[in-house]
């Protein structure tokens, strides 16, 4: 394995912007494709490669503060309904992080399961509000 060099060519992509549109618009889908929840122990709803809609702020979960204008310029708006969804699944995590809630197992598996069962709801009226829009 002597010294080898390999040499790498390269050209100018003159339409950049719109090639990472393609690849991005690829990989997250359309508005068919529904957030999800990526692992159970993380429980806040992402969207395509790992977009959060729900985030850890410095003391508490919150909608993340550009949602609604990062999901408009992918042509997609929340409805009412789904706004509320999202802020009880934030308000469920910050429930759970609780001293109170962390000490009592019962409580916790409680807590957790319900907001399972809010990222479900949101999952499925996501996909029936992306239908009828």
């Amino acid at each position: 394995m002597g010294n080898t060099r390999q040499m790498i060519n390269t050209h100018k992509i003159s339409n950049m912007e719109e090639l990472a549109r393609i690849a991005i618009f690829g990989a997250e889908g359309n508005m068919e494709e529904t957030p999800r929840q990526v692992a159970s122990k993380d429980r806040t709803v992402t969207y395509g490669y790992g977009y959060t809609f729900i985030r850890r702020g410095r003391k508490k979960w919150v909608l993340h503060k550009y949602l609604e204008d990062d999901l408009a310029a992918i042509g997609i708006a929340l409805t009412d309904n789904e706004n509320k969804q999202l802020k009880a699944i934030a308000e469920a995590r910050n429930e759970s992080e609780k001293p109170e809630c962390k000490k009592d197992k019962t409580k916790l598996a409680k807590k957790l399961a319900e907001i399972d069962d809010l990222i479900s709801d949101f999952e499925g009226d996501w996909k029936k509000n992306r239908k009828t829009l």
